[in-house]
């Protein structure tokens, strides 16, 4: 008997824990910023005040490719650790087929969704207090959700729509304005830490969900060569890629970002790190990798009819008692000196992307 009764209460408390799951996707989707997001609105809320840059920079409408590293780290912060000359293999061999290098350049967020948002967004960083704000206060970054929008409806994309230049995004997100429906974008199809949409009052059921056994074993089992997969897909796309006049693309690698992987080339279990220092290491030969592997690439699909752009959203987060993880780095290949020395950080390069095109 005691045990019909011990097993009819788990079995209740689950269908109580399925019932409130449900409603709250229910009442989640009613309370959404997705249905509530106005991004005038938000902007206004955030105390954006525009302040135009490169307006002098040489025009053109030659496409852009713009490329954003996830957690690439400025080569001289690693070296000034290691001394190590393999280091600037990457570097040497981009300078040769034609790139300009700024190292190291500061990213003013390590966490992508606020470098990423910033940066479309024409630099909120610099125009609104509020995003520094939030990387001073609050440490687990948590309470920005509602900023996530701002990457899909963004100021950028919009500005360049106005100069009848056609914008495509293969990276974390789409486009307000369009979507590749066969693309496989990394933040729609994983962001199990808010499965629910949250809105700003009400997200307790996304933070509980967080927290469950059910979260764990979705993320652990059944996403387990996610990563990969959306490597693979920006990979194919860039590999296709055929630009013509007047288009942007973004393309954003979740290399070299753990965990270190890239199918059946090239594998290490992330959960065997014990310190920074392994961490570090690992980073650095999954660079070497992946590195060898985007120069090849690159070195077939450049052509003086484009322009490339490779940034780093942020630097290396693994050991920041060494290694400055707003130091990153960034490569340009088609662009006068002139019209890059006045960049002064990652979040500039909205501007210069919007300006360059007539």
């Amino acid at each position: 008997m005691f045990y019909i009764i011990h097993k009819y209460k788990y079995f209740l408390q689950f269908n109580i824990f399925l019932l409130f799951f449900a409603l709250s996707s229910v009442f989640g989707n009613f309370l959404s910023p997705s249905n509530q997001f106005n991004r005038d609105i938000l902007l206004n809320q955030i105390g954006f005040e525009y302040q135009e840059k490169f307006t002098n920079v040489t025009q053109s409408n030659k496409p852009i490719i713009f490329i954003i590293l996830d957690e690439l780290s400025s080569t001289s912060e690693i070296y000034d650790l290691k001394k190590d000359s393999l280091l600037y293999k990457f570097d040497n061999d981009m300078k040769n087929i034609g790139f300009k290098i700024y190292d190291p350049i500061i990213s003013k967020s390590k966490k992508t969704s606020l470098s990423l948002t910033s940066l479309f967004n024409l630099n909120l960083h610099n125009n609104s207090k509020y995003l520094d704000s939030i990387e001073a206060n609050d440490k687990n970054f948590r309470n920005y959700d509602h900023l996530n929008y701002l990457l899909s409806d963004n100021i950028l994309i919009d500005s360049l729509s106005l100069k009848d230049v056609e914008s495509f995004s293969y990276g974390v997100l789409p486009f307000k304005s369009e979507t590749d429906k066969d693309f496989f974008y990394m933040w729609e199809k994983k962001d199990f830490e808010r499965p629910i949409p949250a809105s700003y009052q009400f997200n307790i059921q996304s933070k509980i969900f967080t927290k469950s056994l059910l979260n764990f074993i979705i993320k652990k089992y059944f996403f387990r060569g996610y990563d990969d997969t959306f490597r693979f897909a920006v990979y194919d796309k860039l590999s296709s890629i055929k630009p013509i006049d007047k288009q942007f693309y973004y393309f954003h690698f979740y290399s070299p970002h753990e965990p270190y992987s890239w199918g059946d080339e090239y594998y290490f279990d992330n959960e065997t790190i014990s310190s920074e220092q392994e961490d570090l290491n690992q980073y650095i030969q999954y660079s070497y990798f992946f590195e060898k592997k985007l120069f090849n690439l690159l070195n077939k699909i450049i052509s003086k009819n484009s322009r490339i752009i490779i940034a780093g959203d942020h630097g290396f987060r693994g050991y920041a008692k060494k290694i400055d993880p707003y130091k990153t780095k960034a490569y340009f290949f088609g662009f006068d000196d002139l019209d890059i020395n006045g960049i002064n950080s990652i979040q500039d390069l909205g501007y210069l992307i919007k300006n360059s095109f007539k």
